[in-house]
């Protein structure tokens, strides 16, 4: 989760988060998650981002779909972040094959 500054020292969140990101895992149910997900969105969170590491897949969550995307990078209020998902799949991969 990317959120504005500062952090809270208790860990508690008190601003708007910008970014959600959630890593799939075989255990993640799709009903919750999409629950999830709306809930994000419902309270403003303008990037909900799933990672599907299995399938080196990408998703940004709309109101109504999970799309899948390549991203190069997030617009934030304090500019652009690179966030290259392809390029954060094949470092995945790489990593697992040479373990």
């Amino acid at each position: 989760m990317l959120a504005p500054l500062p952090a809270v020292p208790d860990k508690v969140i008190t601003k708007m988060p910008w970014v959600v990101i959630e890593i799939q895992s075989p255990e993640d149910k799709a009903k919750q998650q999409w629950h999830r997900f709306q809930d994000y969105l419902s309270i403003g969170v303008p990037h909900v981002i799933l990672l599907d590491p299995e399938e080196s897949l990408a998703f940004r969550c709309e109101r109504r779909a999970l799309i899948e995307t390549s991203f190069t990078d997030l617009e934030l209020p304090t500019g652009r972040l690179p966030f290259d998902s392809t390029a954060l799949f094949q470092q995945l991969a790489d990593e697992l094959n040479e373990s």
